[in-house]
């Protein structure tokens, strides 16, 4: 699969049209990694958004009082993650590695995608209405299974 069809198949990046996907294409490299290699770790600096074209990743939370890492999602094909951190420039909220043998990601530079997003507002537009999109509905899933929480 060519890395412009991955793009059509990432919500983050739905709406975009064939000419704006390939303009994002080009700031993605391939990195290919082994099972157990890590991505990146809770608490570091945020640098790239990535991209599974390939295998599966998954996320894990450290918890500080109790010294127990917890996988909370295993992601794959299509899916993306460190968008949170390119739209808020924290650092990492999670570890995040390799699963399975040879999984490849896309990675995106946060500077290259603010670069894209400021030459081309419109897809900067449909980039960020998508990611808050995908937000919203994560945390009103998540508010729906946690009756102590309210939102205001």
């Amino acid at each position: 699969m060519n890395l412009i069809d991955l793009l059509r198949n990432v919500e983050m990046f739905e709406g975009l049209s064939s000419k704006q996907l390939k303009k994002l294409s080009c700031i993605f490299k391939e990195n290919v990694l082994q099972a157990g290699e890590v991505v990146f770790l809770q608490g570091n600096k945020s640098e790239n958004l990535f991209l599974v074209k390939s295998g599966f990743i998954e996320v894990i939370i450290d918890s500080q009082d109790t010294n127990i890492n917890r996988v909370i999602r295993i992601l794959g094909h299509g899916q993306s993650v460190g968008e949170m951190s390119w739209v808020d420039r924290g650092v990492r909220s999670a570890t995040v590695r390799a699963v399975t043998k040879d999984t490849i990601l896309a990675v995106a530079s946060f500077d290259a995608l603010d670069e894209i997003c400021r030459k081309n507002p419109k897809i900067g537009y449909r980039l960020f209405r998508n990611i808050a999109s995908d937000l919203s509905f994560r945390f009103r899933q998540d508010v729906g299974t946690n009756s102590k929480r309210q939102v205001y």
